[in-house]
């Protein structure tokens, strides 16, 4: 009876070990299998965002598009614009008796009077004489 109590004994040490053994394996199969879940989620994401990515690419490439024929119009705005500064104008005829003296051939008081005149157009305030020896001052009287 005794050797069939210790064969008994032996036999659930036996079992027990390979319970607690087969425990920690179970125990790190669930931990894989969580794992491998959450990984499975990650790429269906990924999967999900890469079929997105085409619809945005297309819709950038179309915006792109459009910001380049809006810049193309520029230019050729520009370009014709510059060609018609390139193109020589033609000289204008002044009659003899609205031409203006040069100014070398100006006199002092010639250039007073328009320096006043063209003052006066701006809304300006006359020049000061720099080179007369006194200003004459009004009185009153």
């Amino acid at each position: 009876m005794y050797l069939v109590r210790r064969k008994y004994i032996r036999q659930n040490k036996d079992i027990t070990r390979i319970n607690a053994s087969q425990a920690v394996r179970i125990h790190n199969l669930e931990n894989e299998v969580s794992r491998l879940l959450a990984e499975n989620l990650e790429l269906r994401g990924q999967i999900i965002s890469q079929d997105a990515r085409p619809q945005r690419n297309k819709d950038m490439i179309d915006h792109v598009g459009e910001v380049r024929l809006q810049l193309e119009q520029k230019l050729r705005e520009i370009t014709d614009m510059v060609h018609k500064l390139d193109k020589p104008a033609r000289p204008r005829r002044t009659s003899i008796s609205t031409r203006v003296p040069k100014a070398s051939a100006r006199t002092p008081e010639e250039r007073a009077a328009l320096m006043e005149a063209l003052s006066n157009q701006e809304g300006r305030l006359p020049g000061i004489p720099e080179n007369k020896p006194y200003i004459p001052r009004h009185t009153l009287e």
